[in-house]
């Protein structure tokens, strides 16, 4: 992403102004604009891009090809281009993320799986619940009971997911 230069004393003071720096240099620097997929997301150039992009290349320059901004930090709006982004590439992403413990193991399944939203006793309550209420209605309140979505419930008694569980 290419920042034209006649612009960027305008696209510095716009983007700063949506950056929370009040904690100083040592601390995260949170986007408070708006978010898209966990992070910032900043209009430049007629494309939307990530925040913490926008910040290292209006402070350290281009992004070299086959490069990602990654954190250290680990908080996906954090803008702090000094202290907790640096360059890496997809595999150095990865590695770190397997690192810090923040990856769902292949196969993983049920409560094994970290982006989990329910026990397997909740899932057996679910389905035994289904099968004695209105199965019209029954995904929709068991949903706003277990705090999931209705195509959740449906796949849950429909055995599309956790089939493992009886």
């Amino acid at each position: 992403m290419r920042v034209l230069m006649t612009d960027c004393g305008s696209i510095k003071k716009r983007f700063w102004s949506k950056v929370d720096r009040s904690g100083g240099p040592l601390v995260c620097w949170p986007f408070l604009g708006a978010v898209r997929n966990k992070y910032g997301a900043f209009a430049l150039n007629g494309k939307t891009v990530d925040a913490h992009r926008v910040a290292w290349i209006l402070e350290k320059g281009p992004i070299p090809p086959g490069q990602e901004v990654l954190h250290h930090c680990d908080i996906p709006l954090c803008c702090n281009y000094e202290k907790c982004l640096f360059l890496g590439t997809q595999a150095d992403n990865m590695r770190d993320m397997c690192a810090k413990g923040r990856h769902t193991k292949i196969g993983s399944r049920g409560a094994l799986n970290r982006n989990v939203k329910l026990t397997a006793e909740q899932v057996v309550a679910i389905r035994a619940e289904y099968q004695r209420g209105s199965r019209l209605h029954g995904s929709v309140q068991l949903a706003a009971k277990y705090g999931v979505t209705s195509t959740l419930i449906q796949q849950i008694v429909r055995r599309n997911i956790w089939r493992h569980v009886a």
